[in-house]
């Protein structure tokens, strides 16, 4: 027999989805962006100067940023069917109060996880770029 969710479950349920598209959506941008960063590296090999090999190694460093970023998403949206199905018998307020036994870690570190690995990718691509220019001076 299927339960009807109260208002609050029903937020919650809402939520969780939301969370789910914000992590397929991630995967899906930053899978493109590994595909970019090393199309970049194979476009500046070989290496001729010290700054285009520190661009090369600031673009790996990206690469290595954003797979782990997808890892993390990946572990969450592992957890959510279960947190889900939490959701009928759930007393918490929040969905990152909510525990999973699948996962070792809560959904809040898992969304600190996502979200300090994607900054600093973009930080290691910014500074990549700004290496880059500096080489061509």
């Amino acid at each position: 027999m299927i339960e009807k969710l109260s208002i609050k479950q029903s937020q919650q349920m809402e939520a969780i989805k939301h969370l789910a598209d914000w992590c397929k959506w991630l995967v899906t941008l930053e899978t493109a962006a590994i595909g970019g960063v090393f199309a970049a590296v194979k476009f500046l090999t070989p290496l001729t100067d010290c700054l285009k090999t520190l661009t090369v190694i600031l673009l790996l460093l990206s690469a290595i940023s954003f797979a782990v970023s997808i890892f993390w998403a990946a572990y969450l949206l592992f957890g959510i069917p279960e947190l889900i199905e939490q959701l009928p018998e759930t007393k918490t307020s929040s969905i990152n109060e909510m525990k999973s036994k699948y996962l070792s870690f809560g959904l809040i570190t898992s969304q600190k996880w996502i979200y300090y690995s994607f900054c600093a990718s973009v930080l290691f691509v910014i500074a990549a770029i700004l290496s880059l220019i500096a080489s061509y001076k």
